[in-house]
């Protein structure tokens, strides 16, 4: 064991004093073991690794003395560049810092002791008096200093638009809908706004915690005159929101009415192929939609030109935040755009760690800090992120080469806002963390077990375990604890290798390459439209797709030795005929694809297409677009915008005996069956295998499968379904799906 190092009982943990110092002067530190029920106040730092390379040496006392004539240093530990520049960064001039960092705190060559103090992170930075999450050193051309002002600057202004019902520089009555004109523009600075007496509790501090009210207020005044307010309406404000009219309580019946027949009636026509369903092949009501669109449109315009005031009513924009997507902001999101190019953001621990943390989370770059809820204000307008695309292409901003890249950026930052799942279930919180990056790919697992909210049943943090076993132990606990198989939408793809062999196909492999190269699930394809859709990182979306083919089976399921095989009950739905081209990693015109959707269509048919696929050609597409395709993405998406963010790495494909059109992995091939598996709400295709035994059939899984018509259970209500003698019959038990058994590998 390391000299500095002694063994740690159960539930202690280590705390660092850092002592005081100026910039120059050597870092040394105290290390103290503590029961972390009774640890005194400390503040836990949140930050990446960086590289790997342990080049500087931290000095380590045993008196927590420096200076005292008893004091003596007990040796080194080695750290890493980047740990030696957070600890000058958090060290303060005159008096001593108590921290806890896991690379020094945590005994990193001690495995045991490493799987135990993992276990307990969710407690350590709950207890803790402040989360420091540290990004880093200032840049040298100040855009992190100028990134901290921008974002406190937009925290502030959606505070008290909030707070004032501000509305484009003037302040409004409580009644947002109340017939105004738009009077005189009022100019304010935020000083203004804190003279009303409502003092804001963001205000922005340096690391050393010196700053003063005035010194906040001078920097917010300097940051006013550096990114002057226009309130002047923009091109990329077109969303408008008109004061309501008066409605009769017969108008209101009416429309609740219609909002539950609605969804009923898109059901049925789903399920029966309906030509004309609730108007909305209706010539005549599609007419009057164009028209009432071009009409708005053209009030809109004049709008612009006049006096923003459109139908005798006040303009009221939807999205207070729309006045920073403009071309004068273009350099500070630049420099927003490079702090969340950080490493930190990627993260997996950060998850845990931020969302333990609360409220108590400090932002730091260099010496520069803001407050995590300040953070969260400014980034708190999701339906805004469309219109900084937009901005973007339409202003032809050198960055809109690089806005697919920005927009996993935002959505990570984002997702850290907005999203607490403490006690959620272990797939919710693997779903949700799977575009981040972990150094041990075994930490995708244990970095989110302390989020779960029940632990029963469920693997322990062990870094004595391959990444393959606990990949495996994770994909076997979810399926035993959560009754569902789910999972296996997660599952198939491309199977990269890791330490301990082959991942079984079944099995999920959660690291951020292996997402990247399987397609978006259909189940949360949503996420890959915008960084941020509303509501929809609330709870995983799997389980609001509404999606259900295996009707109200329930999961059964046990495993082969060493977890390699998974066996469970399915039914063999039908077989895998023609299939079309594979789709590329990227985007692809809606038309194309569209194209390409008929010709495997059309090829499936051979000798020629029957009378009904003439007919229901478009139909059946439409189909696709608006119960696959489309289902769960924002509604200002238009479908060919979300068939082409849907399809990539997939293709079409007929299968042989119904000659539906199905959407499928891009390596699905002919001959790959289409099974129902009891539990999971979705086709799966599996490729039968050569049994090494020779006693049964043995299966790969590919991927998930959309099969039109059998997505919400028909295909087992078919197998239930009775006989008008059967029905009449009353003795006779009921009809029973004939599940058989089928082994997974």
């Amino acid at each position: 064991m390391h000299p500095i190092y002694r063994y740690l009982p159960q539930g202690d943990i280590r705390l660092l004093t850092l002592h005081p110092g100026d910039a120059l002067a050597t870092l040394s530190c105290t290390l103290q073991s503590t029961p972390l029920e009774s640890a005194p106040d400390y503040e836990a730092v949140s930050y990446a690794w960086g590289s790997g390379d342990l080049t500087d040496t931290l000095t380590v006392f045993s008196n927590p003395d420096p200076t005292s004539d008893h004091a003596s240093s007990s040796g080194g530990v080695a750290i890493t560049p980047h740990v030696t520049a957070l600890l000058r960064s958090l060290r303060r001039a005159a008096e001593p810092r108590v921290l806890w960092i896991d690379a020094i705190c945590i005994n990193q060559a001690d495995i045991s002791e490493r799987s135990v103090q993992v276990l307990q992170m969710r407690q350590i930075y709950t207890r803790a008096l402040h989360v420091i999450i540290w990004l880093g050193l200032a840049t040298e051309d100040g855009s992190s200093d100028l990134a901290f002002t921008f974002l406190k600057e937009m925290a502030m202004h959606r505070k008290y638009c909030v707070r004032h019902n501000w509305i484009g520089g003037q302040r409004l009555g409580s009644d947002t809908s109340s017939e105004c004109g738009r009077g005189a523009l009022v100019e304010m600075s935020f000083d203004e706004l804190d003279d009303e007496g409502h003092a804001d509790d963001e205000d922005d501090h340096t690391a050393q915690d010196t700053s003063t009210d005035e010194d906040d207020t001078e920097a917010t005044s300097r940051s006013s005159q550096a990114y002057p307010l226009d309130w002047d309406t923009d091109p990329y404000l077109g969303r408008v929101q008109q004061a309501e009219p008066y409605r009769s309580k017969i108008d209101l019946v009416r429309d609740l009415f219609q909002k539950w027949v609605d969804p009923i009636a898109w059901k049925l026509s789903d399920k029966y192929h309906y030509y004309i369903v609730s108007g909305y092949w209706n010539p005549l009501k599609r007419w009057r939609q164009n028209q009432a669109r071009e009409k708005a449109r053209v009030a809109w315009d004049a709008n612009n030109k006049a006096s923003h005031i459109a139908f005798g009513y006040p303009i009221l924009y939807q999205n207070e935040m729309d006045v920073f997507f403009q071309e004068r902001y273009q350099d500070a999101w630049a420099a927003v755009d490079q702090l969340l190019y950080r490493q930190w953001w990627s993260r997996t621990w950060v998850v845990q760690e931020v969302w333990s943390a609360s409220d108590k989370a400090i932002l730091q770059c260099g010496q520069r800090t803001i407050k995590w809820k300040t953070f969260q204000k400014a980034m708190s307008y999701e339906e805004a992120w469309d219109d900084m695309g937009n901005t973007i292409k339409e202003s032809k901003d050198a960055r809109i080469g690089l806005w697919g890249r920005l927009k996993r950026r935002y959505g990570l930052a984002i997702h850290l806002c907005k999203m607490r799942l403490i006690d959620g279930k272990l797939s919710d919180l693997l779903w949700n963390t799977w575009d981040r990056d972990a150094q041990d790919p075994r930490d995708k697992v244990f970095a989110v077990l302390g989020l779960v909210s029940k632990n029963a049943g469920l693997l322990k943090p062990d870094y004595g375990k391959t990444t393959r076993r606990v990949f495996c132990e994770a994909a076997r606990d979810i399926i035993r604890t959560e009754d569902s198989l789910d999972i296996l939408l997660a599952a198939g793809g491309p199977r990269f290798g890791c330490d301990g062999g082959t991942l079984p196909s079944w099995v999920p492999d959660w690291r951020k390459e292996a997402n990247e190269a399987r397609p978006v699930l259909f189940v949360n394809r949503a996420h890959r439209l915008s960084p941020y859709v509303s509501n929809s990182m609330d709870m995983l979306v799997i389980n609001e797709h509404g999606y259900s083919a295996c009707g109200d089976e329930k999961a059964i399921a046990w495993f082969g030795n060493d977890i390699a095989t998974l066996h469970t009950h399915a039914v063999l739905i039908d077989e895998v005929g023609s299939v079309g081209a594979p789709q590329g990693p990227g985007p692809a015109t809606a038309g194309l694809i569209i194209d390409d959707a008929c010709s495997v269509a059309s090829a499936a048919f051979a000798g020629g297409t029957p009378s009904w696929w003439e007919k229901k050609q478009t139909d059946d597409l439409q189909g696709l677009v608006k119960s696959v395709l489309c289902a769960g993405a924002p509604g200002e998406k238009t479908d060919c915008e979300v068939i082409e963010n849907v399809m990539p790495l997939r293709r079409f494909f007929v299968n042989q005996r119904e000659k539906r059109l199905c959407i499928g992995p891009s390596s699905t091939r002919p001959g790959d069956k289409v099974f129902i598996v009891a539990g999971c709400n979705f086709p799966i295709i599996l490729r039968e295998t050569a049994d090494p035994d020779g006693e049964m059939s043995m299966f790969e899984l590919v991927g998930e499968a959309y099969v039109h018509g059998i997505m919400a259970g028909e295909a087992i209500e078919k197998m239930k379904a009775q006989t008008w003698w059967e029905r009449l019959a009353w003795w006779l038990p009921p009809k029973e799906v004939k599940w058989c058994e089928i082994v997974i590998r």
